[in-house]
């Protein structure tokens, strides 16, 4: 799983690892086999787009297994901090062993955003995987590790073209969210 040091910090604040250090070792030492790792963020994607570049290949393998954070009734321990990308991960169909999740083509569109505005609120902090992020966080290790990406600000939104009307829509709403004393879009608007 990817995620941001934001998700990462906000992960790491959910009380079961004050009452689990087995969880948190686990999830350190995540190493057994490949590991997937992104060749970039989704904002340095979305900026090759805009500028007409081709963006990195990812050659990457992802896992196979369950994740590590659900417990033994296949319950997720964290559900409360989890990350993004668990939060976005809905399915017309019921999800089974060996196959994908069904979801609308908007849907994907809008989470790839989110992504983007995540990366884009923790531009300061890095991108990687669940380990990789929770080591960095944990021992302090340097930010330029090779496993690590440094995040970057919002080139941009990917949106196709035929759901750029919705998609505005969708934007307009979500820039009245309340944060602090202000709105969400005053927010990312001040901090470009």
């Amino acid at each position: 799983m990817v995620i941001t040091s934001l998700e990462g910090r906000y992960l790491l604040a959910d009380p079961v690892f004050s009452q689990n250090s087995e969880l948190l070792e686990l999830i350190q030492n995540i190493c057994s086999g490949p590991l997937y790792r992104p060749p970039t963020t989704i904002n340095q994607v979305a900026a090759a787009c805009t500028a007409g570049q081709e963006p990195s290949k990812d050659t990457g393998v992802h896992q196979t297994g369950s994740c590590v954070l659900l417990d033994e009734n296949g319950l997720c321990r964290v559900y409360a901090h989890r990350p993004f990308a668990c939060r976005a991960m809905v399915s017309k169909i019921k999800c089974q062993p060996g196959k994908p999740a069904e979801m609308p083509d908007f849907l994907v569109a809008v989470n790839y955003a989110m992504h983007q505005i995540i990366e884009h609120l923790d531009r300061n902090g890095v991108t990687g995987v669940l380990p990789d992020v929770v080591n960095y966080l944990v021992s302090n290790q340097n930010s330029e590790d090779k496993d690590l990406l440094q995040n970057q600000s919002l080139p941009g939104f990917l949106i196709p073209p035929e759901d750029q009307d919705e998609f505005s829509i969708f934007l307009k709403q979500l820039a009245q969210y309340p944060v602090d004393n202000g709105k969400l879009g005053d927010w990312l608007r001040a901090r470009r």
